[in-house]
């Protein structure tokens, strides 16, 4: 005996250093698991996956944007991307670690007892086998479940953007059962992923119980009291290590069928991370916007220094005068050009072979008839839209121009109002306070919406969206937009698009939601951002800044009599320049239902 000792002739000391043995594994166990959350290893891969969706979303091309249904990308960021990392990758690693314990713990078994094969041989191919068998109806059952709980956030996202709409039209009633039966199926369908769920975790202890039950019937044979070769001890020894087995390997087991259930979500989030996006095609236009505009300053800088084309001729300051007195760089004559330009919606043509040459410095009205590709044209110059850089065709706009399309329609972020005018700029940039304030007055805003102005974001005078977090924020944010009117939506988005100052700004309809005055006033503002370069901005700096130049679809007469030139499209005519007389007789004043009734009448038409 004193040979099999720890510490030879002493058994209590013996004792107690197996003990701290056997405590010492669990206290580094302990701390490693303490180590592994500070490395937030889960966190770190969730945030990855999450970012990397946010910006393949802001990047898809449009015609997927459009498409895609906000419950299930909401779901998929918030829930899908946690299943893969929680119960896909980081059970894959608990995975590994239990087969580590597992294997050491066969060393010892293995040494007392040969018999713990037969379970480490059993188990491992049934759980196998029933893993591949039933791994479809799993995985198609937790889908089903996954979509059903999409459709039911699609819901409620859709009910609180369009409340207003359910209110007015008394759809209250429709939508609540609409929900509830939404729930419903979702309900159904849980009780399906769980019923096969459950059916899934029996098999271990279906596994453990039929083999322990199979080998006591094969006591008569084995134990010696009835004549075997096995003492009882042993054999009862042998019981509890196939017990033991079953433990160890269920908890496998149920680590893979974790994994196995992250499967689809791990599908969908390869779904949306690989639906294209535009930035080859934005890279593409981009360089050659870039070549064509090099290629375009050098033939400006030659006519400049020849003074030809109306330039009187060189100053100090490297700038010329036009023969209207104004005084350009180079850049400022280069113009901005559409080549042969096609563009189609799902294969029919919008747009065809248009061609035509816009100078910088003006402000151009575009009119046509409806559906006839107003909207498309200037969002195809805004970059909203962007035609195939295979094609022929092109659209050149200088590539020292910021162009900025202002969609007709006004969105917020959850912000103070300053920081909806500026977003994350620093205020200085755009002119400060004293600016911002002056070109609100200047749209007419509200004296509510001005005593909103007086507060900056930060004291630094950088605006940041404040923290979701920070209910006093949102509680201001929902005070002061909670008062907006419908015209105010559209004075916040105009005041955005001048207080930003673009070199070319590009507007659908920007007078649409005003009354008659307003409207002229609109078209001022916007006359006078071209003919000041910038609103309220020093006119002693004016010289050096770039000239402004607007496009606007037009469909007034303050708007056609105010701008430098008028172009109408159509399908029929394409692209072409009018007479403001042609835009006021032809697309301002088309005949009414009424009176194409009575000119077919007189000319003794069927009415």
């Amino acid at each position: 005996m004193p040979k099999v000792l720890l510490i030879p002739g002493n058994r209590t000391y013996t004792a107690v250093v197996v003990g701290l043995i056997y405590i010492a594994p669990f206290i580094l166990l302990h701390v490693f698991d303490i180590k592994k959350l500070r490395m937030g290893v889960a966190g770190l891969s969730r945030a990855r996956l999450q970012t990397n969706l946010l910006r393949k979303f802001l990047n898809y091309q449009e015609e997927h944007r459009s498409r895609i249904s906000m419950g299930d990308l909401q779901m998929t960021m918030v829930r899908d991307v946690t299943e893969v990392v929680n119960f896909g990758f980081m059970k894959l690693l608990n995975t590994f670690a239990v087969i580590g314990k597992l294997t050491l713990a066969l060393v010892f078994i293995l040494a007392e007892n040969k018999m713990a094969v037969v379970p480490l041989a059993v188990y491992p191919v049934v759980m196998g086998i029933f893993l591949c068998c039933r791994g479809r109806v799993t995985i198609e059952t937790c889908e089903d479940m996954a979509k059903e709980q999409n459709h039911v956030v699609q819901i409620v996202s859709e009910t609180a953007n369009s409340y207003r709409l359910i209110a007015d039209f008394f759809l209250r009633p429709f939508i609540v059962d609409t929900y509830e039966a939404q729930v419903t199926t979702f309900n159904k369908r849980e009780v399906d992923k769980t019923m096969v769920a459950t059916n899934n975790m029996y098999l271990p202890p279906w596994l453990t119980t039929i083999l322990v039950g199979g080998y006591m019937m094969t006591a008569p044979l084995q134990v010696v009291t009835f004549g075997g070769f096995l003492s009882l001890g042993a054999f009862l020894a042998t019981i509890n290590i196939f017990k033991e087995m079953g433990v160890e390997l269920a908890e496998i087991y149920m680590e893979i069928m974790e994994i196995q259930k992250s499967v689809g979500p791990l599908r969908k989030i390869c779904h949306f991370m690989n639906l294209e996006t535009d930035l080859v095609t934005r890279m593409n236009l981009n360089r050659r916007r870039r070549e064509l505009g090099n290629a375009s300053r050098m033939e400006a800088r030659k006519r400049l220094s020849l003074s030809t084309g109306g330039l009187a001729g060189q100053l100090g300051t490297g700038t010329a005068k036009t023969d209207k007195g104004e005084e350009v760089f180079a850049v400022d004559i280069v113009q901005i050009e559409v080549k042969e330009l096609t563009f189609a919606y799902d294969g029919v043509a919008c747009l065809r072979g248009v061609n035509a040459s816009f100078d910088q410095g003006m402000l151009y009205a575009v009119v046509g008839p409806a559906h006839q590709g107003k909207s498309t044209f200037l969002k195809l110059l805004g970059q909203v839209l962007l035609p195939d850089d295979r094609a022929k065709g092109y659209i050149f706009v200088p590539p020292h121009l910021r162009v900025l399309h202002l969609s007709s329609e006004a969105y917020l972020m959850r912000a103070s109002l300053v920081s909806n005018l500026v977003f994350n700029t620093d205020i200085e940039k755009v002119g400060g306070m004293k600016r911002i304030t002056a070109i609100c007055e200047l749209l007419r805003f509200p004296d509510y919406m001005l005593k909103e102005l007086v507060v900056q974001p930060t004291a630094n005078g950088e605006c940041e969206l404040e923290n979701d977090g920070d209910k006093k924020a949102d509680e201001n944010f929902r005070n002061w937009m909670s008062k907006l009117s419908y015209t105010d939506f559209a004075r916040l988005n105009l005041a955005r698009a001048f207080v930003m100052n673009p070199e070319c700004l590009i507007l659908h309809k920007p007078s649409l939601r005003f009354d008659d005055n307003e409207k002229k006033n609109v078209i001022k503002l916007l006359r006078d951002h071209v003919d000041h370069r910038g609103l309220k901005l020093s006119d002693e700096t004016r010289r050096f800044r770039r000239r402004r130049t607007v496009f606007f679809t037009c469909a007034t007469q303050a708007g056609v009599n105010s701008a430098d030139l008028v172009y109408e499209i159509s399908r029929e005519n394409g692209l072409r320049s009018i007479s403001r007389e042609q835009a006021l007789a032809e697309v301002l004043s088309p005949k009414t239902p009424a009176q194409t009734w009575r000119s077919d009448s007189q000319a003794g038409a069927d009415p």
